[in-house]
């Protein structure tokens, strides 16, 4: 009996070459193999050399008549789906107020005036505008008044927006309300934080005051 060509017959039966003989893949065209890996083949011959191995391949690519750019062009192809992914942000406005304290120092009979000034750090998003009111604190009577604890005793004072102190800060803190700024503090946010001054005066008292620490709480409100 005639004996079988390695090339022309056991080539079709090397279903499992790829994971027992690893090593002899080395020569193999990617794209034959990649073509061939899959083809319904049981094992070469312990014997074939890496070379028969890459020539076995070899020709069988021909004989599917595929060639290496063909067999990688094929393994490539493939179904695919797709579809769109939305990525959304939402940027709302929003703003923040801080206040350093306006503090009058020390005095004794306070015969005379006492003025100083401190400083609103408002931090709103870019474009957005806003206006400041300042309320009556938490001792008003006609006036914004500082207490003495919890005593009787008050010292009042003003707030202004000009360093000529002509322009009483107004409560008002809406826009509509607040429409200049020579009541109020009118501003459009940038992203960073924006200083705005306020001036502030104790007036000249004609009875000395009780010794002692006066406070009083302004609440700073920002519409925006």
């Amino acid at each position: 009996m005639r004996k079988a060509s390695p090339v022309t017959s056991e080539w079709i039966t090397m279903r499992t070459v790829w994971l027992s003989k690893p090593v002899l893949l080395v020569p193999v065209v990617n794209g034959c193999w990649t073509a061939l890996r899959h083809a319904a083949v049981q094992a070469l011959p312990a014997a074939l050399a890496a070379t028969t191995v890459g020539a076995v391949l070899a020709g069988a690519c021909a004989a599917i008549g595929m060639t290496t750019s063909r067999a990688v062009t094929a393994a490539a192809e493939a179904a695919t789906a797709t579809a769109n992914l939305t990525v959304q942000l939402t940027v709302t406005a929003t703003c923040s107020v801080n206040a350093a304290t306006l503090n009058f120092g020390s005095t004794g009979l306070l015969s005379s005036p006492i003025s100083q000034s401190t400083t609103l750090s408002v931090t709103c998003t870019n474009s957005t505008p806003y206006s400041v009111g300042l309320d009556n604190g938490a001792n008003f009577s006609t006036t914004r008044r500082m207490r003495q604890g919890a005593t009787s005793n008050y010292i009042g004072y003003g707030l202004f927006t000009d360093a000529g102190l002509t322009n009483a800060w107004t409560t008002a803190s809406s826009s509509t309300a607040c429409t200049t700024t020579n009541s109020c503090a009118l501003g459009t946010g940038n992203g960073s934080a924006q200083s705005i001054t306020v001036f502030g005066q104790v007036p000249a008292l004609g009875t000395a005051p009780v010794p002692g620490s006066y406070t009083d709480t302004v609440t700073i409100t920002v519409t925006y």
